[in-house]
């Protein structure tokens, strides 16, 4: 039982994975740096906004008037996830949170004076940490790279098992 075990290691071994070269984990591995760098900002630190509060924030003033469940299909966040974020936005302030009259069942969120304040603040920083990753890549590289990632999101979106994909540690 154990030689199989060990055989079953070996076999794996010489066909191994190669985190350098997988295309997730370099995307990750870019989520990652710029999270650190997010936390590391002196503008971003005095805000007090986690880095699941800030996505949460920036999808929002994108989307007036979006559901928490939307917010979730758009940022790949767990629906717990964003409720918890939701709840520490309305408590500082920076957003609220409305029935919706044409379905009283859906409920609405928008920023508030404070929130869009923040977000003024943030979409600088936001779009520098961007400039940073994506600055060794000239206009039509950046293009192929959004026409890529636009299939990608597609897919993983309209895939069942998308949810098994979200991760519930990042913040």
């Amino acid at each position: 039982m154990v030689m199989t075990k060990i055989q079953e290691n070996r076999d794996w071994r010489s066909h191994p994975f190669s985190v350098e070269r997988s295309t997730l984990f370099r995307m990750i591995r870019i989520i990652n740096y710029v999270g650190q760098a997010y936390q590391q900002n002196t503008l971003t630190q005095s805000l007090s906004l986690s880095r699941r509060e800030w996505r949460v924030l920036l999808v929002i003033a994108s989307h007036p008037d979006v559901s928490a469940t939307q917010v979730s299909e758009i940022s790949g966040y767990s629906q717990m996830a964003i409720s918890r974020a939701v709840r520490s936005l309305i408590g500082q302030n920076r957003l609220v949170q409305k029935t919706d009259p044409a379905d009283r069942r859906r409920s609405c969120l928008n920023l508030t004076d404070d929130g869009w304040a923040v977000y003024r603040q943030l979409v600088p920083v936001v779009v520098g940490f961007e400039d940073n990753v994506l600055g060794a890549l000239d206009t039509h590289e950046r293009e192929i790279l959004d026409n890529v990632l636009d299939r990608a999101v597609s897919r993983i979106t309209s895939e069942p098992i998308r949810s098994d994909w979200q991760d519930e540690d990042d913040d």
